[in-house]
């Protein structure tokens, strides 16, 4: 009976022993690609639909299960290690993505922040007193891109309004930290992404909404803008 405990136990450690390999291979995989590439990899990965969260803090849990849905979906083996054929990949995705979506910078006049924009999913944009607003005909999505000198608006000021109640409005979930905030929610029919960055003399940042037929898309760029913007704040 011993040695047969002793069997089993021996056999589950092994068994154990490659997931846990595999993370740690993944994560140094990632963290020895170069900064561009690690872009590339996590921009591939929301254009698929497998990640939905942001990589501010570099190789995650989250991260590892992205890459190997990816994997398993495209036929690789699914250890999560980004080996130059699955980096080849996910670039042509990433690139296919972009080009899709029509990624673009645009540019804050007055404090020179920037933000990313999928323009090619909107029809119109124009300014208004809050920001540069991108808008579709059918209402589906819209993105409004915030930036303002501490003088006029201070991150406080825009933490309070952007996070506070409204008619109509219904917020999920919201979590401020020193230089950054995120609120997202509900408002009528759409739901919607703010995210805001304190940086410098200003604060910056956007509100991404998206109806309901637009959901799988709105998930997706809701991301994309998020992990782009904290990027180029970094």
């Amino acid at each position: 009976m011993p040695r047969t405990l002793a069997s089993l136990l021996a056999a589950f450690l092994l068994m154990s022993l490659p997931a846990n390999a595999s993370y740690h291979d993944s994560r140094a995989s990632f963290e020895g690609l170069a900064q561009e590439d690690r872009a590339t990899v996590i921009l591939a990965l929301i254009a698929a639909g497998d990640l939905e969260a942001l990589a501010l803090h570099g190789f995650t849990p989250a991260l590892y299960k992205a890459l190997r849905a990816f994997e398993q979906r495209e036929g690789m083996p699914d250890d999560g290690v980004v080996d130059e054929e699955q980096l080849r990949r996910l670039g042509t995705a990433a690139a296919d993505f972009r080009e899709r979506i029509g990624a673009r910078y645009y540019t804050n006049a007055q404090t020179g922040a920037r933000l990313l924009v999928p323009r090619r999913l909107f029809d119109a944009e124009r300014q208004t007193p809050e920001g540069l607003l991108f808008t579709r005909n059918d209402g589906l999505l819209s993105l409004l891109f915030i930036s303002f000198p501490q003088s006029e608006r201070t991150y406080d000021d825009l933490w309070r309004t952007l996070s506070g109640g409204a008619a109509g409005k219904s917020v999920i979930y919201q979590r401020r930290f020193d230089s950054r905030f995120v609120v997202t929610g509900s408002f009528r029919t759409s739901k919607f992404y703010t995210m805001m960055l304190r940086t410098g003399g200003s604060t910056t940042g956007f509100t991404f909404s998206w109806g309901a037929p637009m959901e799988g898309m709105g998930r997706k760029i809701s991301t994309f803008l998020a992990n782009a913007f904290a990027a180029e704040q970094r």
